[in-house]
């Protein structure tokens, strides 16, 4: 069994911690070679957005490790745009990062100057920037995407990519003709492709160590959702939100990583909502199948079906548990070796879901979120 998730038994869960830095410094070093003459030794970037991913990303991860600098931040309601210039500002001063969680990330103290803020992507606001980074809602990424890189700067985008396929569609055309006619790039930030553990997991699948693929599954449980450092209301809204908008974007671009863009032939599934169908709250329960087509990069010699199960209210399991449930698992005609300490082992009685048993080992892997 090889296992991709929050629930880990053998390899731990959360993705190592340079994860958004290597995505940002792949992206950068990309980026840096097409801005001509730049005034300042770091990459200036706009922060669209002032959030809960936004305000990691601005107090924690641009800044000197990644050769970035926070040149602005935009958000349409004003006073959250002033409370993270406020907070960046300090940071650029020297003060510490604090809090309980990165997506709470404020300022030990107040010191030096807010950065300038702005309810707007505007003229004034892009003119002081070398990137955008858009972490707003998923509806307003297409507008914001096309106003950044039709004024010539570059992009970085968090998922998902939009709220439509339209949308979609727009920014992917966008995207392509800004990169061909001007060199401008534009990247989504999912940190899935850099995680060790799906290295380790694709190893495990070039090297046969699971046999021939029979089954698997992805659960998504959650003990309440929105997950409680989620304030943000579209996120528990069906236009835009939803566990599986959130999370469930991260093991499908795993799927795809590992078995090949398109893999997913076909898709059944049962989904409910709290206020019924005509509503307006993202799905609570969803329980069906995602079947992989044969072939691709392991031959498969069928298609390959996995179980999709997702919960918002603690069911699944989660009663007794502290933490939340979501992982991608792949089973297949024998298990897996045992991996060595050197990978974060753990043993079965610190397993937060209780273990497999002894002789099925499983490789862990979760998104962070």
């Amino acid at each position: 069994i090889a296992k991709l998730g929050s629930s880990s038994s053998v390899l731990r869960a959360s993705p190592p911690p340079s994860c958004p830095l290597m995505v940002l410094a792949r992206l950068l070093a990309a980026i840096r070679h097409c801005v001509p003459g730049m005034a300042s030794p770091s990459l200036r970037v706009a922060v669209v957005g002032a959030g809960s991913i936004s305000r990691e990303f601005a107090t924690r991860h641009f800044g000197p490790g990644t050769g970035t600098l926070v040149a602005s931040i935009v958000d349409n309601i004003e006073a959250c745009a002033q409370a993270l210039a406020v907070d960046v500002g300090s940071v650029q001063a020297g003060a510490a990062v604090v809090g309980d969680n990165a997506y709470r990330s404020r300022a030990s103290q107040a010191r030096g100057s807010p950065v300038p803020c702005y309810t707007e992507l505007s003229e004034e606001a892009l003119a002081g920037c070398d990137c955008v980074y858009i972490g707003t809602p998923p509806s307003s990424h297409a507008s914001l995407v096309c106003r950044a890189l039709g004024a010539g700067k570059h992009v970085i985008l968090e998922k998902p990519l939009a709220a439509t396929a339209a949308d979609a569609d727009e920014i992917v055309s966008v995207a392509e003709a800004a990169l061909h006619g001007q060199g401008l790039h534009t990247s989504i930030n999912i940190g899935m492709r850099w995680n060790a553990a799906l290295h380790r997991f694709r190893s495990d699948l070039v090297a046969g160590s699971l046999g021939t693929l029979n089954r698997g599954s992805i659960r998504l449980h959650f003990r309440t959702w929105p997950r409680e450092w989620q304030v943000q209301p579209w996120v528990a809204g069906r236009a835009e939100g939803g566990p599986l908008r959130e999370v469930g974007t991260h093991f499908l671009f795993g799927l795809h990583e590992l078995f090949g863009h398109g893999c997913v032939a076909r898709v059944r599934a049962e989904v409910r909502y709290p206020d019924g169908p005509e509503g307006s709250a993202s799905e609570s329960e969803v329980d069906g199948v995602l079947e992989l087509a044969p072939g691709g990069p392991f031959a498969l010699p069928a298609p390959l079906q996995l179980g999709l199960s997702v919960r918002t209210a603690g069911q699944g399991g989660l009663e007794d548990r502290r933490r939340d449930v979501y992982e991608l698992e792949v089973q297949g005609s024998w298990w897996t070796t045992r991996p060595t300490a050197a990978e974060s082992v753990s043993s079965a009685s610190s397993r937060p879901h209780g273990g497999l048993p002894a002789a099925a080992p499983a490789a862990a892997l979760g998104p962070g979120r």
